[in-house]
């Protein structure tokens, strides 16, 4: 029963981790609180270095479906975005409600945050949000995300509880080795002292009885 209350805990605490490392909703203090029109796109810039993390929560909290397109571009494709041409996107969510991003510069450029409502024609939307720039060594830990860090340890734990209940299962169950190994024993001690009852003709190597007398049966040897 202790073993149960103890992995039902890190259950608990497993799922309360993954509720907070990864968010769903609710931006508390936005830094901006956009209006885009129907038919509208805004865009920030960002002159960013390599080995940083750009972190990008928003949500859409009035108009329609409450749903924009997102785009994050370098300086090439939002020339190209610009001048209405063929581009490509680095990052893209496809009408969006709400969504936490970590974008991992991958080199020193201007990049541009896009946020689209091109696709409506009548309603306007209203979008919260939130940027944040670490050191990629202050967002990760050694390099490793810190929410997959985090669930590693829990699933470890809970590994570690159930070895250890299997472990005293088995214990109380199994019987001991030691225990079978002294039962072998004694049945190897009858059978030798069995063995070491039987008496054989000096003569001839006929195995005899103590009733046969004192001559054997088979070559009339005397046997006393």
């Amino acid at each position: 029963m202790k073993n149960k209350k103890i992995i039902f805990t890190l259950l608990t605490l497993l799922v309360s981790f993954s509720s907070f490392v990864f968010p769903t909703s609710a931006i508390n203090n936005p830094d901006y609180v956009e209006i885009i029109g129907p038919g509208d796109e805004n865009y920030f810039l960002f002159n960013l270095t390599e080995n940083y993390v750009l972190k990008i929560e928003f949500e859409v909290i009035t108009g329609g479906n409450k749903d924009v397109d997102f785009y994050i571009l370098n300086s090439v494709n939002f020339d190209k975005w610009d001048n209405s041409e063929s581009f490509s996107s680095i990052v893209f969510r496809n009408r969006a409600v709400y969504a936490n991003i970590n974008f991992i510069v991958p080199y020193n450029d201007t990049f541009y945050l896009i946020f689209s409502n091109s696709f409506s024609i009548i309603t306007s939307k209203t979008v919260e949000i939130d940027f944040t720039l670490t050191p990629i060594s202050d967002s990760t830990n050694g390099g490793f995300p810190l929410e997959i860090l985090l669930i590693i340890i829990i699933s470890v734990a809970i590994v570690i509880v159930l070895g250890s209940f299997i472990f005293r299962y088995k214990k109380k169950h199994i019987p001991n080795g030691g225990i079978i190994s002294k039962k072998l024993e004694g049945v190897d001690e009858i059978q030798d002292s069995q063995t070491s009852e039987k008496n054989f003709c000096p003569l001839c190597a006929e195995e005899i009885s103590d009733e046969e007398g004192d001559y054997c049966s088979k070559c009339g040897g005397t046997l006393k």
